[in-house]
């Protein structure tokens, strides 16, 4: 990538995160490589993201299957991939969790437990923490 496209990125992407500056090019399993080539190990895995790796070959068999299939489908339907995901995560999660309530990204999940939080409770106030992660949409007053 050009400096002048990293320039660009600079000057039109909304700045919630602050930049480190190193540009990742690709990845492979738990690493990543910026443009000069040096190899780092993934901790930050894109917020969660890539929390399995990059680039990892049983993954990119799954998904490649499941393109074969269908990209998505809405919770509106029935899907027999996603009924055998729901049964093999209940197995893993304490029998008193009851529901699964899927959601597309951190943002949903951390606002959906704010809002049944607030529920539960009839209050409409809650503790944040700054420098701290909840949610995109609903910032809290400081």
């Amino acid at each position: 990538m050009s400096n002048d496209l990293l320039r660009f990125e600079d000057e039109y992407l909304a700045r919630y995160y602050s930049k480190k500056p190193i540009n990742i090019v690709k990845g492979y399993m738990q690493y990543v490589w910026d443009s000069n080539n040096n190899k780092y190990l993934d901790m930050h895995t894109g917020f969660g993201v890539a929390f399995l790796g990059h680039r990892n070959p049983r993954i990119i068999n799954a998904i490649k299957d499941q393109l074969d299939k269908i990209i998505t489908v809405s919770l509106t339907f029935y899907n027999e991939t996603r009924a055998e995901f729901i049964r093999e995560f209940m197995r893993v999660v304490p029998s008193s969790f009851g529901k699964v309530f899927l959601q597309n990204s951190g943002t949903e999940a951390v606002e959906v437990a704010l809002k049944i939080a607030r529920k539960i409770t009839k209050k409409a106030e809650f503790l944040a923490f700054l420098n701290s992660f909840h949610g995109r949409t609903m910032v809290p007053s400081r």
